[in-house]
Parts: C-alpha cells; structure tokens; sequence
C-alpha cells in the first residue's frame, strides 16, 4: 500500500490499513518529501505549534507498532516532523538529490517528540550534533550514519523498491501471522527464573541466529531481559554477509529491542562478516583480551551498523 506523504503533515491523513506492506514517498510532482508541521515564528510564539502534539504522537507510536515492514522513499528534503519517516522505516531508499535534517534549534526550539524515533536509527553523537546544530546533512552522509539505507537515481531506487517489495510480499506467510519459527536445534539455557538466557554463537551458526534468537524470546517472553550471546571466532569466513542476512538479523535485535530485552555479546578469537554484524548488533560488548575484529570495510549494513 502506497502512502503519498504531503509536504506539511498537517495535511497527513494516516488512514492506511494496518496489515500491508507500507510504501512512503512524497506526492508525485513535490519538490520536497516532507518538511514537518509548521514551525513559523509566530506559531513559535503563540505556542500553537502544541496543539499538533498529541497528533504527531499518535503518528509516531502508529509508525512505530505498524505490524509490516515500512518502505520510505525520500527525495528533495526531509525536514524536522518529516524525520519520523526515514527514522521509523524499515528499509529507507533516498535519491541523490535528498537532504535530511532538523532544523528546529535555529527557530528556538528543539526537535521534540520525533527525537525519540531518531534514536531508533542514528547514534547519539549524531542526533546531538544534528539537534543541536540544525544542520542539514546529503544522502550519502545519511547513509554512513545509518539513517539511509540505499542511495540512487530514480531508476536504481524503482529498482531497489520493486525488489523490496518483491522479498516482503514473499516474506508475507511469515509476517502476518504468528507461524512457527523455522526448526531450530539450539538449546536454550537461561536461569531459573528465565530472566537471563544464553546463545553460543560461532561463525557456523551465526546464520541462524536470527531465528535462534527470536526462539528464545517466544520461549522465554515476557519475563526475558537479557540475552547474552557468546561468540567465538575462529579466523574463518561466516555465513554470506549478503544485505538479506544482515536484514534479518537486525530486525531480531529490533525485535529483542522492542521486547526490553537487553543483548549482551561476549567476544572471543577472531569475529569477521556477519557474526561482527552480530557483535555490532547487541546493546553491550564484552572483549577477551586477544579478540579482534575484521572488516574489509564492503558491507554497507556491517558499515551502518559500526557508526550506531
């Protein structure tokens, strides 16, 4: 389902169906995405700019719980309320032309409630600098701090959307409805209150940990609240480090993020291609002395991943 974003989101209906794959992009013809509420001086002043609050929150948590992936095509610029887009996308394709900032600081505010989406996909060193500078940013410095995930001309964009759409719609089965996990052989050990699990990782099995993880969380939810993954390299190439797999695993952690499960990784011998996306995936590292990390730098998900 297509969802043709208008400029001001004053003007959004958001009255699309909950269970579709999302599309987001800006109306045919605009020069812009979206550039947010109205964020005039005298709006400012007045304090009327509230009144649109509790409706940008409601849009937020929408976005936020929306139970199918979000596609979100930007163009032009994206600016301010408009941010909550790419920062809540699933997979986020911008053209070359895009820019993206927040401009609110040089209006004498700050970015309120879309600051909270920020943090789902920029570091915090990058949303200090962009909330409190106003600085706006190209589609390829958005794409090193993970805000974008693919940057091109419309052609390569038409591409790159027709073949996400194509993976999620095969995906469909799996993200509707609650199907069991594919068979897993894993053995889950977790304390007894099954507040503390714990997963062997090495670079054999790394390929399953998507799946070995979100076990864990059906097993052990709700009292689940960390996962601690102990991974060990052997020097060796993991499984591929294609985009998909990268994809899969980041959407498990989001899944254990969104759970408040916490994920911990303790890291031994040498960690390459996707089991260091894993590493770079959890919330906490904990390194052996001796450990180290490899990284030909050619992954743009693994490189996404290194900047959160």
């Amino acid at each position: 389902h297509t969802v043709f974003v208008p400029t001001s989101l004053s003007d959004l209906e958001p009255d699309w169906p909950d269970n579709a794959l999302l599309v987001f992009r800006g109306v045919e013809g605009a020069e812009h995405f979206c550039l947010g509420g109205d964020p005039s001086q005298a709006n400012l002043e007045s304090g009327s700019f509230l009144d649109g609050l509790p409706a940008f929150g409601n849009l937020l948590e929408r976005l936020r719980d929306a139970p199918m992936p979000k596609v979100v095509v930007c163009h032009g610029a994206t600016r301010g309320g408009g941010m909550l887009f790419p920062c809540l996308g699933t997979a986020v394709l911008a053209h070359s032309d895009a820019t993206f900032g927040f401009p609110e600081i040089r209006r004498g505010a700050l970015p309120g409630v879309v600051s909270v989406a920020a943090r789902r996909r920029l570091s915090p060193a990058a949303c200090e600098w962009l909330f409190c500078t106003g600085d706006a940013i190209d589609a390829a410095t958005a794409q090193r701090l993970g805000l974008v995930d693919f940057v091109g001309s419309w052609e390569e964009l038409d591409a790159e959307l027709a073949r996400l759409e194509r993976h999620f719609v095969s995906s469909a089965p799996r993200l509707l409805g609650p199907s069991p996990l594919p068979a897993s052989e894993v053995t889950i050990e977790a304390d007894a209150d099954s507040r503390v699990a714990r997963l062997e990782v090495t670079a054999a099995s790394v390929g399953g940990l998507w799946r070995d993880a979100l076990l864990v969380l059906d097993k052990l939810s709700p009292s689940l609240r960390v996962l601690v993954l102990c991974v060990e390299g052997q020097g060796g190439p993991s499984d591929s480090l294609s985009r998909e797999a990268c994809h899969r695993l980041d959407a498990a952690m989001s899944r254990l993020s969104e759970a408040g499960v916490v994920v911990v990784c303790c890291v031994r011998g040498q960690v390459e291609g996707l089991l260091l996306h894993a590493c770079l995936g959890a919330h906490y590292r904990i390194v052996e002395a001796g450990a180290a990390f490899s990284f030909d730098g050619e992954s743009e998900c693994t490189r996404a991943a290194a900047f959160h």
